[in-house]
């Protein structure tokens, strides 16, 4: 018979920026913060045992790491591990120093708590360069994770349109005007060339592609293109549509055994209720054809359970294929 598997949401923030301004500040006590406050109400409204908490990459303020360690240190009834990341330069995060950056990671995959890396945005760190000097500067991390048998989620989809970087000078006239790409570096479809390098390390594709806007869907389908073509591959629920989730299901390359449960909580962008196929989709939108939700616990929930799927399944994708992943890592 089998043992009853922990309901993991294996995608939350504790200490986002977008959320919670207390963490330029943090409290005495970290679990007095925001986030985890919102985070751990909802889990026990909707009898989710455990999460992991995440570092944002190009979010989290610095000390993010250190603050979610404490947390899972406090609270390992309740967080089941955190996903570190590293920090870079606030004036110029592009810039960061790859070794500096693999040593910062060294030193936290030493912590038991700390499980791997995430959630690691490759929009955070590109910026106007080209890929192979992206990825160039990144192997020294994905090395680390190697060596600890670690895996590494990563942010995709488009990610909302925040102030463009423009320096003015003392009249504000613009002397300066510099783009992100933003967009081109949210697409799953560079974690391709990760996984051929590093088929050894788990590899979670975040929201599939999706993140806030669902309907131009190229990014979806790159990401499912990955995960099928990768063993050391999966796919994390938080903003995927339901309709995107039946074809994981459905694909003998994916099937539930490589989706994981997450719900990006406590997020900053809300679900929307489409007039037309009564289904919730995710939007950085403010307002939509229906009623729009921030709370995604109902919606992401509510997924899982009608997918068609047995219930072991189920339960596997609910925390139990996550925690699987994270026992495997070594200190």
């Amino acid at each position: 018979m089998y043992q009853p598997i922990k309901k993991i949401d294996a995608h939350v923030h504790l200490t986002s920026l977008l959320f919670a301004q207390d963490v330029f500040q943090p409290p005495e006590n970290p679990l007095d913060g925001d986030c985890i406050k919102v985070c751990l109400r909802r889990m026990e409204e909707y009898h989710i045992d455990q999460c992991v908490a995440l570092f944002g990459q190009g979010i989290d303020p610095p000390g993010g790491n250190e603050i979610n360690i404490k947390m899972a240190e406090m609270l390992p009834e309740k967080i089941a591990g955190v996903m570190a990341g590293f920090e870079q330069p606030p004036e110029e995060p592009w810039n960061y120093n790859p070794q500096k950056a693999a040593d910062q990671m060294e030193r936290y995959m030493k912590h038991s708590v700390v499980k791997g890396m995430g959630e690691l945005a490759i929009a955070a760190l590109g910026y106007m360069a080209e890929w192979p000097e992206v990825w160039s500067r990144l192997r020294p991390v994905f090395d680390v994770l190697a060596a600890h048998n670690a895996p590494c989620l990563f942010h995709t989809g488009p990610t909302p349109k925040f102030d463009t970087p423009l320096e003015k000078d003392a009249t504000g006239k613009i002397i300066r005007r510099r783009a992100r790409r933003e967009t081109w570096f949210s697409d799953p479809l560079f974690i391709d060339d990760i996984a051929e390098e590093y088929p050894d390390i788990p590899l979670i594709i975040g929201h599939a592609g999706v993140q806030g806007y669902f309907y131009y869907g190229s990014y979806v389908d790159h990401a499912l293109i990955v995960a099928a073509r990768h063993k050391n591959v999966y796919i994390e629920t938080s903003s995927v549509p339901y309709e995107v989730l039946v074809k994981c299901v459905e694909d003998p390359a994916i099937g539930p055994e490589k989706l994981i449960f997450g719900t990006d909580t406590p997020a900053f962008y809300g679900y929307y209720k489409s007039a037309s196929t009564g289904e919730y989709y995710p939007s950085y939108g403010k307002t939509g054809p229906g009623e729009m939700m921030t709370d995604h616990y109902p919606v992401d929930l509510a997924n899982i359970e009608r997918l068609p799927i047995t219930d072991r399944q189920r339960q596997m994708i609910m925390g139990g294929t996550m925690a699987g992943i994270m026992s495997e890592k070594h200190e």
